[in-house]
């Protein structure tokens, strides 16, 4: 479909059971023990192991869905949260205002992000670099074991690109409206021969920015990473990736029913953010990773990974725009109250975030009679630490007050406009450990029969706390004497839990294309939190079932998926509405269950057309909760979604080197609160694609998404009852890049 001398993939393999090297027809190798996977072919990635056992995705015994290389590039991808909804049952979550991707699989947010299979315990600012992506796996339904303690409607795993032993690169530049440029570089190959390889991923981009308060600001990708070969028998991978970014906060849109007389909602280009705010990112990413392979039957993995987070901010909040103490809407929370200016306040804060884990894991393959078995035992340890504190680490935080007018917002304030004060606070400290061990065992009964059992035991502590360690005696007086610090009451609490998970999967061929599978799990989600009054929040517990059948079409290139599944959750809880810029407070919600089906198709129906294309219907209801609440949907949680992305390459016209693509994603209209008082409507967006292979390794592409510029909302904030701030989906955005491939 395209020239490159780069063919990248990604490490097949899904955190804790981790799947070992593996050529393209499945069969463990000597002198390949990188996994390299299968390169795409019309979106299908034929092998996977995204539940950390070696099936194909037509054997798998559960719903996977994969965005490949080739799909992400042909649906113009600037952020998943831009092309994820494209996929069956997956939604925008609430991202709290930070630009970062939350998602919602099949009714429940998954906060946690995966990168290479790998669980981060802390919940990572700022968006993920599109240029060291290879692919994404959607794991959907009961897959708590292989994905860690996780929610229980999925989770999306990053697959990050591999040093190669081809020598290939790229050189690629963007420009867009709203000042939009982006350029890069990515060349990997070997540098010792069949004994090392690297790979150096640069990239500079300038986002596009077109709302009030937004500016332009620099976001810079640099990402090297090493292979060493030592013998036949033995892999050493480490990889780093440095993200700097200013991003600010976007705390959306405001719904008041009667602010205006066309829409509940005010225009889409509105914010009362100011142009000098920031939020200024810097994230590290290491993986270091070493397999051995001792002998046909037994393998040995051992895997690090550290992330680590700094942030500064600056910024203007919105708690006088909320339904819950506002004065935008009225006494309901909901109504406009005909009042048009709106307090708002700024501060100034700033966070370190460190997240580290050790996975070591073996695995034994063997033959019993004519049975084949796969076993994976291992274990893990993740530590996580998050200090909420002052921008300059020093206690002091900058406070003040302005008022705008929502019908002519000014965007130019400066912070003296707020009459800022400098009030000091303690910092806010969270973290948590959890020790895992957990067994899983694949075995292939028949040709035609697979089943899959896994087992997980977490033990989990986890901690918050008020810290004023470092705190200057003179800076300690200056809050005593305001009130904001009272050094004899410190909160400081503890807790521990456990959590026993569970799967168990089947998958059989009814015939060559036709297999059907089932599903059941029984998992936990952490918490990791307190209430206000210092009461633990227990884990999530949550039972899943799925079953279906998948069916290869069009001599295999494309798979038909057909998924009935019900989740029920308990011990829910949310974010506390109450909480401030550094507090994590969590409120108990009640239980809730979703059942749902969904339909995919993807592949390459034809010898010129691909297509992705899913559908989804979801009935929600909270069931049991002390809010007057049950009875009611998920928020965030569309009823039915659609989506279809089709790819045509114009060889019958005799352009072989011209592909259009035409994407149509349609969300329908979600609950915005767990009250149902008020609603995010449907919407369709249309996506438009075309990119011409030039002679030399050129390529040429135009990108347009939303092509009719409709207005549309992706997820809202919910605080139970009361409106809350609206996240806007983007405007009618073009982009054209320039590939050269060598």
């Amino acid at each position: 479909m395209r020239y490159s001398l780069i063919m990248t993939a990604g490490l097949l393999s899904a955190y804790p059971a981790v799947v070992f090297a593996e050529d393209e027809a499945g069969a463990t190798t000597g002198d390949q023990i990188v996994v390299t996977g299968t390169r795409a072919d019309g979106y299908i990635v034929p092998e996977t192991a995204a539940l950390g056992i070696p099936l194909s995705a037509k054997e798998l015994p559960a719903s996977v869905t994969i965005l490949s290389d080739d799909l992400l590039e042909d649906l113009g991808a600037r952020n998943l949260g831009l092309v994820l909804p494209y996929v069956a049952g997956v939604a925008n979550g609430d991202n709290g205002g930070v630009n970062r991707d939350i998602f919602v699989i099949r009714g429940f947010q998954n906060d946690n992000r995966y990168i290479n299979g790998i669980r981060s315990s802390i919940t990572a600012e700022g968006r993920p670099a599109l240029d060291t992506i290879e692919r994404v796996e959607i794991v959907k339904g009961p897959s708590g074991v292989e994905g860690s303690l996780t929610a229980p409607g999925g989770f999306v795993n990053i697959i990050t690109k591999k040093p190669q032993y081809t020598l290939g690169a790229e050189v690629f530049g963007s420009i867009g409206d709203a000042n939009f440029y982006r350029g890069g570089i990515d060349i990997t190959g070997p540098i010792a021969g069949d004994i090392i390889a690297a790979r150096l991923i640069a990239a500079y981009e300038d986002k596009q920015q077109w709302r009030l308060g937004r500016q332009n600001r620099p976001i810079i990708t640099i990402a090297p990473s090493v292979n060493l070969r030592l013998g036949s028998e033995t892999n050493v991978l480490v990889e780093y990736e440095y993200r700097d970014q200013n991003d600010p906060l976007d705390r959306g849109t405001i719904f008041a029913r009667g602010i205006r007389s066309d829409s509940e909602f005010l225009p889409r280009e509105f914010s009362f953010h100011q142009r000098f705010d920031e939020l200024k990112l810097k994230n590290h990413r290491l993986d270091a990773d070493l397999t051995h392979r001792f002998n046909d039957v037994l393998s040995v993995r051992v895997h690090y990974q550290s992330i680590w987070q700094n942030d500064e901010q600056v910024a203007v909040r919105n708690a006088a725009s909320e339904g819950s103490d506002g004065v935008i809407q009225g006494p309901d929370g909901l109504t406009f109250s005909g009042n048009r200016f709106m307090p708002t306040f700024f501060g100034d804060s700033g966070s370190e975030l460190r997240s580290e884990i050790l996975v070591a894991e073996a695995r034994l393959d063997f033959s019993t009679a004519s049975i084949e078995h796969s076993i994976n035992i291992g274990g893990s340890t993740a530590k996580n630490d998050d200090r909420f504190t002052s921008r300059n680490g020093d206690f002091r935080y900058l406070d003040g007050t302005a008022v705008i007018d929502i019908f002519a917002p000014n965007d130019r304030l400066t912070i003296a406009d707020f009459s800022p004060v400098t009030l000091v606070f303690s910092d806010f400290v969270r973290g948590d450990r959890i020790d895992s061990v957990y067994g899983q065992w694949l075995a292939r009964w028949s040709d035609r029969l697979r089943t899959v059992a896994s087992i997980r035991y977490d033990d989990i502590r986890f901690f918050s706390r008020e810290d004023i360690t470092g705190i200057a005696a003179g800076t300690l007086a200056q809050a005593v004497a305001d009130g904001t610090i009272d050094p004899d009451n410190l909160f400081s609490e503890s807790a521990s839990d456990d959590s026993l998970s569970w799967r168990l999967g089947a998958s059989y061929d009814l015939t060559g294309a036709l297999t059907a599978f089932v599903g059941a799990a029984r998992t936990g989600e952490p918490q990791s939190g307190f209430t206000r009054t210092g009461t633990a929040i227990g884990l999530k517990r949550a039972q899943s079932y799925e079953a279906g059948v998948k069916y290869q079409i069009a001599g295999g290139n494309a798979l038909a998926t057909l998924t009935l599944y019900r989740i029920k959750q308990s011990n829910i809880a949310i974010s506390d509405p109450a909480n401030g810029p550094t507090d994590s407070f969590l409120v108990p919600l009640g239980a809730a269950r979703i059942n749902g089906i969904e339909f995919e198709l993807t592949g390459k129906v034809t010898s010129n057309l691909s297509l992705f294309s899913g559908i989804s219907l979801q009935d929600t209801r909270i069931v049991e909760s002390d809010q007057a609440i049950v009875g009611n949907d998920f928020a965030n949680t569309p009823k039915f979604q659609a989506s279809l992305f089709a790819n045509w390459n114009a060889a019958p016209l005799g352009l072989s080197a011209l592909d259009v693509g035409v994407g149509v994603l349609y969300q329908g209209e979600r609950e915005a609160n767990s009250g149902n008082e008020y609603q995010l409507p449907g919407y369709a967006r249309v996506d438009l694609g075309i990119s011409y292979a030039f002679p030399q390794g050129f390529e040429a592409r135009v990108q347009v998404n939303n092509l009719f510029d409709k207005s549309y909302y992706t997820a809202a904030q919910d605080s139970i009852f009361g409106a809350d701030q609206v996240a806007v989906g983007d405007k009618r955005l073009v982009q054209l890049t320039v590939t050269k491939r060598f």
